[in-house]
């Protein structure tokens, strides 16, 4: 049985936020969240790499857009282009 894994990529974070808010959500919106204190349980890995908690993810509100794109996830995606 793998651990449960606790830290993830702003990509990763972007994706399990925008699963929670039903639209698009982009690893740029998760680090701005960041820079206004909203998110604040991270990891730096260097210079370059930031990692997020899990739960803090899971458990912040996203942020409100807009003009929201709708989120798909790949198995919507594959779905609707037939492949």
């Amino acid at each position: 049985m793998s651990p449960k894994k606790v830290w993830i990529t702003p990509a990763e974070a972007a994706e399990e936020m925008s699963r929670k808010a039903g639209y698009r959500i982009e690893p740029d919106d998760i680090k701005q969240m960041r820079h206004r204190g909203k998110i604040v349980r991270t990891k730096k890995l260097n210079e370059r790499i930031i990692l997020y908690h899990v739960d803090e993810i899971r458990n912040v509100t996203p942020p409100r857009k807009r003009h929201p794109k709708p989120f798909f996830n790949n198995l919507e995606k594959e779905h609707e282009t037939g492949t």
